[in-house]
């Protein structure tokens, strides 16, 4: 995507197929109505008053012809999902992920954004300097803030070439030079790997309009692990060995005396499922055949 602001043009960048442009002339904004100053040609009038600015358009964020590697980056802490794009001469932040962070901004001049489709998406609001957290290293960049449907951040030309970004899609990698001359290799996601990855907000929000989420959780079937599979009680296998008998007889046995006539404790025991009746059943079971309990 490229802009201009204060009259200045941006450098012409070649359009793929199917992409529209805005043809180059300058459109007023926020004009007041009034009498108008001055003529052209042909016997025209035309309205100085009011502040102008000049509105391009912007090229397509999502161009799929573009190199492109997708990764996650943070910004104050908070995960996100970020594309390297080199098909966008600017960088864009989504509005659902500025509001989840909480993040400020500023009304910037109007910009236009055109989309492979033809179709357009206006915006005015910016941020400027958010620091993000690429790798090790905190880096800052500048926003356009508009909705993006499978991104939150997308990391155009403008950022890329501040920092020498260079682009690797095989290997999924983008090597950006810091201003302190530092290398940072930043590892993308491998998507023929890794299959579709949405972020927690954009999976929040569709939720919200109403799409069916599905829980899912993988257990390993078996027992408790064998003795031998723990660390430090494999050495002593001796010591930590599963008892299956009461002790040997001792010279002195350790007794509870109970006074005189004591009887068990009667007690009707509570209701249980039959799940529950079952294991009690069997752990009963074990004990007696091991002679640690008496019938």
């Amino acid at each position: 995507a490229s802009a201009a602001r204060g009259g200045q043009r941006p450098p012409q960048q070649p359009h793929s197929q199917g992409q529209q442009r805005v043809p180059d002339r300058p459109t007023t904004q926020g004009s007041a109505p009034g009498p108008s100053r001055g003529r052209g040609r042909g016997g025209g009038t035309t309205d100085t008053r009011g502040p102008q600015g000049r509105v391009f358009e912007l090229r397509s964020a999502e161009e799929p012809a573009a190199p492109t590697a997708t990764g996650t980056i943070f910004i104050y802490g908070s995960p996100v999902r970020v594309l390297f794009d080199t098909g966008a001469t600017h960088s864009f932040i989504s509005d659902s992920c500025v509001e989840h962070l909480g993040l400020d901004t500023v009304e910037g001049m109007p910009f236009i954004i055109g989309l492979p489709n033809g179709g357009r998406v206006r915006g005015t609001r910016e941020i400027h300097g958010c620091p993000i957290f690429v790798g090790t290293h905190v880096l800052l960049v500048d926003f356009f803030v508009m909705s993006l449907e499978h991104e939150e951040v997308i990391l155009g030309m403008d950022w890329m070439d501040r920092h020498s970004a260079v682009l690797d899609v095989g290997r999924r990698t983008v090597t950006l030079s810091t201003e302190l001359g530092q290398v940072e290799v930043f590892r993308g996601w491998d998507l023929g790997k890794t299959g579709m990855v949405i972020s927690a907000i954009r999976a929040a929000r569709l939720i919200a309009q109403g799409c069916e989420a599905f829980w899912c959780y993988a257990m390993k079937e078996g027992g408790s692990p064998a003795l031998e599979d723990i660390p430090v009680a494999c050495d002593f296998t001796d010591v930590f060995a599963e008892p299956s008998s009461l002790p040997p007889q001792r010279s002195v046995d350790f007794g509870i005396d109970l006074e005189p006539g004591t009887r068990p404790i009667s007690k009707a025991p509570y209701r249980m499922a039959p799940v529950e009746m079952l294991e009690l059943k069997r752990q009963l079971e074990e004990l007696a055949e091991k002679g640690f309990i008496r019938p």
